[in-house]
């Protein structure tokens, strides 16, 4: 999964993203895409953040899917592959550091340190 935030209209930035191909690769016909994308309005999904619904704008792909909505004054876009909307809730990280020791500590184990 793929999350970006975004200072422009999110909508117009899942575009952008949308316009590069696929979820993740892909060179389609640029003009054809541009004309589909233009005509292609989304469907509305609630996908939660930080505990709060959020509604954003979902588009199917070929290989999975594109969403944009606002958060905070914030622009969301989502390019996700192999998971159900229904299923994704995001949350803010505030810190990376559990993440990073959690990270050692499995290197750790994998070198037989203690």
């Amino acid at each position: 999964m793929t999350v970006r935030t975004t200072t422009q209209d999110p909508v117009i930035d899942a575009g952008l993203q949308r316009m590069r191909g696929s979820v993740h690769g892909g060179r389609p016909d640029m003009m054809a895409r541009q004309q589909a994308l233009r005509e292609e309005k989304g469907d509305d999904v609630v996908i939660p953040v930080d505990g709060r619904h959020t509604v954003f704008t979902v588009w199917q792909e070929r290989d999975g899917w594109w969403a944009a909505g606002s958060y905070d004054g914030h622009g969301l876009v989502l390019g996700v592959r192999g998971v159900d909307p229904a299923s994704i809730e995001l949350v803010r990280i505030r810190s990376l550091e559990p993440y990073f020791a959690g990270g050692r500590a499995h290197m750790r184990a994998l070198r037989g340190e203690t």
